[in-house]
């Protein structure tokens, strides 16, 4: 009779360490799954990256080449060595070339780091227009290009340079120069 008394209780303590051990499984498991983890690594990394972007009738908006996009989840995608051609359908293509940049998570705003370059080639109506900056915001949805830092401008023999630039990529184009102007004039 002690014998079945001692395996009943022996019973009993596996049956509540068990019961104990998996209790603590699910809290870790619950708490593990509740928060949130962000990544110091891109989940997925992509070298020598081109990417077209085209409208529901085929049109280009743009195409980008990189040599390496990395994606973070509920961040940002990060970029390197950018080149931007943007396509509007009623004005020349606009060229761009930047050190590094980033994609915001909706893929609306392009952020450009470093040295900026962007052009517009020449149309029957106007020379080429060329700018120089700094960490520039491209925003595709409202054809816009922006940047708080010294700028360029040049198009045909004229020359205008300050601090920060406004561009409207659509036509007409619209270039500003927001303050500290300067320029020349080449008249032929």
């Amino acid at each position: 009779m002690k014998s079945w008394l001692r395996l009943i209780v022996l019973i009993a303590v596996m049956l509540a360490i068990g019961s104990y051990v998996t209790h603590l499984d699910r809290q870790t498991k619950s708490s593990v799954t509740g928060s949130v983890v962000h990544q110091d690594y891109p989940d997925i990394r992509i070298r020598n990256l081109q990417l077209t972007h085209t409208d529901s009738s085929g049109h280009h908006l743009h195409h980008i080449i990189a040599d390496e996009l990395r994606h973070y989840i509920d961040r940002s995608t990060e970029l390197d060595n950018i080149h931007l051609i943007m396509t509007p359908a009623d004005a020349p293509n606009w060229y761009t070339q930047a050190d590094h940049g980033w994609i915001d998570q909706k893929n609306k705003l392009l952020m450009l780091y470093g040295s900026v370059f962007l052009k517009q080639d020449a149309s029957d109506t106007s020379p080429a227009i060329e700018t120089i900056s700094r960490d520039m915001i491209i925003d595709y949805e409202n054809s816009l290009a922006y940047s708080m830092a010294p700028a360029t401008v040049l198009n045909g023999g004229h020359l205008l340079s300050g601090t920060g630039v406004d561009i409207h990529l659509k036509k007409p184009v619209q270039v500003r120069i927001l303050s500290n102007v300067r320029g020349s004039h080449v008249i032929e």
